[in-house]
């Protein structure tokens, strides 16, 4: 080690520029390396003029980069505010690649070496801390205990970022719990008193029945629920192994503890849920009071969530980063079998797609559950979950005959190149959440831009750059059904939108007589990278019109605004002021359904309950009505 070298170095830090673009130019990076691609470099040039703004949106395809790009925002940021920078990821694996990309560039960036520990050079300043999301985002989050201050913070795949912190927030208890049964015995009355029917069905253990436990004996009942639930924390910190922790209570509990009247609870035959309306964001104090707040997603279309649920500006929504061109996305086939072909079954299909491996093709099936995956397990996929993936993900990497189903794992795998040339999704992933399964029913069109994402996160997995291709075959009826209605093509980007549109029509008015064959011999043609495909397909993407904010988009996002706001007003216990917010933006809408007008009118009665009964029940009187 040449010591000296490394104290010049030091001392140099003062000297680097704080243009990002300019910064990689100092950074010992490797030498094919030494430029940024245009992209990069214009995304980089955009956030440099908006470095001042605290929050910020930047939307980059899938393989353009995105990753470099935040980290290079953040070691600006590290440069020029000489405070502790954070890039938090989804999971492990996406830590673990981040960290290599890092060292790979030459970005000084460091990790959690002990769990409860923060390394000096982060608290120092002298290097981007990478760690999982849930790390900072949990209720006994070591961020809260140390008082971290943070200078700027990075959330890479934002929308997963979301869902942990909706989870992390979030108690799901086994009925069969004795939490549970005191729980159902404490608002019983209420829900029989709703639904006579419903609840001697829900009592009875119907794993089909789900009830919403009215918001006015939630709240009612509120001082007994939080006895209920602290008494068994207190169990658990003094005897944890008669008394496990049940769904992470001792760590929720900082979340729910004083933010219940926030929170919603729903009961199945199987389990009870308790559910933030909104996520209390606020009670993680390093990310609410971070000096700038950076968002990366390749996905985001509907951006809902990142208002109600992690308290991201409004204004920076509306006007986020996206590259002039969002093509370069590589050449993704996309097929739909049953489109073409009604008359398949999906028993000859998977045999069909079995067979590519044989032909050296590495081939990945995306399923939403381990039952889903018994089909192709029969046929010789290699089952793949949590517990092996690592594993799987070192075996693509080697060979290129594999065959491999994925359980529900939409997301967070990069099989880029050689490891993914045939990719499937059979079907859409499950509800795990009874608050989804409950909106699913009463408002479909909150949830679509959801279904969209999954799908579009699905799609990404095996095209990783521009230079990539992959053939995807689409299956499953619930998948089928969703892609089918022409309106939920909306919530896509528009390079997938093209690329979907493509796909769905592309076979129509072929014939059907020998479907198999013709599915294949297309397939080959972007296999092969045969030249007229490759036209095509440029083609078809080169009339892609830019993607900015439609009426629609900029309306939903003014709803979830709204509805932050009541939240903020409830918690300062303005109720009537939250109840304005609503009745007077929403719910008075004309332009809504009933079904919607009626959400919202409940949504202002759960508002008012506290503050005026009468007031909540004339609200309540007008959603009934609806």
């Amino acid at each position: 080690m040449n010591i000296f070298k490394k104290k010049l170095a030091e001392s140099d830090d003062d000297a680097l520029p704080i243009d990002p673009v300019e910064l990689y130019q100092t950074c010992n990076c490797h030498e094919e390396f030494a430029y940024l691609r245009n992209i990069q470099g214009e995304v980089l040039n955009t956030w440099h003029s908006l470095r001042s703004e605290r929050d910020v949106i930047c939307k980059m395809s899938t393989g353009s980069g995105k990753t470099l790009t935040g980290l290079l925002m953040l070691y600006s940021k590290l440069v020029e505010l000489k405070e502790p920078t954070l890039f938090v990821c989804p999971d492990k694996q996406l830590v673990e690649q981040t960290i290599q990309l890092a060292n790979l560039y030459g970005i000084p960036v460091c990790f959690f070496e002990k769990p409860s520990e923060f390394p000096s050079d982060f608290l120092n300043s002298k290097k981007i801390l990478i760690c999982t999301f849930h790390k900072l985002f949990n209720g006994r989050s070591i961020f809260n205990r140390d008082k971290i201050k943070i200078g700027a913070i990075i959330l890479d795949d934002a929308h997963k970022c979301v869902d942990i912190a909706r989870e992390n927030t979030t108690l799901k208890i086994p009925r069969s719990h004795t939490i549970a049964k005191r729980l159902f015995q404490l608002v019983s009355k209420s829900l029989e008193f709703q639904a006579p029917g419903a609840f001697h069905r829900l009592e009875g253990g119907d794993p089909f029945m789900e009830m919403r436990v009215p918001y006015w004996a939630w709240m009612d009942n509120n001082k007994s629920i939080i006895e209920i639930l602290n008494s068994y924390v207190t169990l658990v910190i003094a005897n944890p192994e008669e008394n496990p922790d049940v769904d992470g209570l001792y760590f929720k509990w900082n979340f729910i503890s004083d933010n219940l009247l926030a929170y919603d609870c729903f009961i199945s035959g199987n389990d009870i849920e308790i559910t933030p309306i909104h996520v209390p964001y606020h009670e993680v104090i390093s990310f609410h009071e971070a000096t700038h707040r950076y968002v990366l997603s390749a996905t985001f279309e509907d951006d809902y969530d990142l208002i109600r649920d992690l308290g991201i500006n409004h204004e920076s929504i509306l006007k986020p980063i996206v590259p002039k061109d969002r093509k370069d996305v590589g050449r993704r086939l996309i097929l739909a079998p049953t489109r073409f072909d009604p008359k398949l079954d999906e028993h000859s299909l998977r045999k069909h797609i079995s067979e590519y491996p044989t032909q050296g093709f590495n081939t990945v099936v995306l399923v939403p559950s381990e039952y889903k995956s018994r089909k192709w397990v029969e046929l010789g996929a290699k089952y793949v979950n949590k517990n092996n993936i690592q594993e799987a993900l070192k075996t693509l990497k080697k060979s290129q005959n594999n065959f491999m189903v994925f359980d529900n794992r939409y997301d967070g795998i990069d099989l880029k190149g050689d490891l993914c040339r045939i990719l499937v999704l059979d079907g859409l992933p499950l509800y795990s959440s009874l608050l989804e399964q409950y909106v699913e029913v009463r408002m479909e069109t909150l949830r679509a831009g959801k279904k969209a994402q999954v799908i579009e996160q699905g799609l990404g997995r095996g095209v990783r750059s521009g230079a990539d291709h992959c053939v995807v075959y689409l299956m499953g009826n619930d998948l089928m059904s969703f892609l089918g209605y022409e309106r939920n093509m909306q919530y896509f980007t528009p390079v997938t939108r093209a690329q979907l549109a493509l796909g769905l029509k592309l076979l129509d008015g072929e014939s059907t007589l020998n479907s198999l064959k013709t599915l294949r011999e297309t397939a080959t043609l972007c296999l092969t990278k045969n030249e007229d495909w490759i036209k095509f397909h440029s083609g078809a993407l080169s009339k892609i019109l830019s993607d900015d904010l439609d009426e629609r988009k900029k309306h939903r996002l003014e709803l979830a605004e709204h509805e932050r706001c009541a939240l903020v007003q409830f918690k300062l216990r303005n109720y009537q002021a939250a109840c304005d917010l609503i009745t007077r933006n929403i719910a008075n809408d004309e332009g809504k359904s009933s079904k919607e007008r009626a959400w919202y009118y409940q949504f202002a009665a759960q508002m008012m309950y506290l503050g005026n009964k009468v007031t909540s029940n004339d609200l309540q009187g007008k959603a009934s009505g609806m």
